[in-house]
């Protein structure tokens, strides 16, 4: 229970600096990416795909996506969200370049 805790108001630190500093320009790499145990045992995932946007919650929630992960599954995203920190919820996201990203996806297989 502490340590669930500790995660809590980890996570809550997390969104707090979504509004406290939001950054201009949130990019993410994500041509070479790792599942499972990285960053030294993990697997290689050829992705392909770069993210950006001005909102970082949403391009988080985005990549969450992309890589088979509920974005509500992540308590600091869900706590920005909720907060009104950003975009959580895909259905308001604006894509450039295409709206269904279905295709894209590759679900991570998760950290032991």
């Amino acid at each position: 229970f502490l340590h669930e805790q500790g995660l809590q108001a980890q996570s809550a630190t997390i969104a707090e600096i979504f509004h406290q500093f939001p950054p201009s320009l949130t990019v993410i790499d994500a041509f070479h990416a790792m599942e499972g145990n990285g960053p030294t045992r993990g697997t290689l995932v050829e992705m392909e795909i770069a993210l950006a946007g001005i909102d970082t919650v949403a391009v988080d929630a985005v990549a969450c996506r992309l890589m088979g992960i509920d974005p509500g599954d992540s308590a600091h995203l869900a706590i920005a969200a909720q907060a009104g920190y950003g975009e959580g919820d895909e259905k308001k996201i604006i894509f450039l370049g295409t709206q269904d990203i279905s295709h894209l996806v590759h679900p991570f297989v998760r950290p032991s």
